[in-house]
């Protein structure tokens, strides 16, 4: 046995073991639901960032002043915080009208 035929079992063994374990990786993905669960924390992602990213009074133009900034970020805050309340207020009055017709179904 020839050091190039050694050399051709090992590349051979190492290209199966490499095939093997990308084909395990995908069943292992699979059988643990992780690509469901990455692209769920995906969708969660784009729609919190969505939440947030309304274009706002950060982006200055170049001659307001640093105060000027400050005060305009500070509205800006005091607005999301103001809508995020209200769809909170919102999804929470749909949960109670749910839960109580849920309720009265069940007396």
């Amino acid at each position: 046995m020839g050091l190039s035929e050694m050399m051709t079992y090992l590349l051979a063994f190492l290209v199966i073991v490499i095939v093997v374990m990308l084909i395990l990786r995908e069943f292992t993905c699979w059988y643990w639901k992780i690509n469901e669960i990455v692209s769920l924390l995906k969708d969660l992602n784009e729609r919190l960032n969505s939440l947030g990213t309304k274009p706002t009074t950060s982006i200055m133009a170049k001659e307001d002043t640093q105060e000027n900034s400050k005060m305009r970020n500070i509205e800006a805050t005091e607005d999301q915080k103001r809508e995020e309340k209200e769809e909170a207020e919102k999804l929470w009055q749909e949960y109670k009208k749910k839960r109580d017709d849920d309720l009265l179904k069940y007396r």
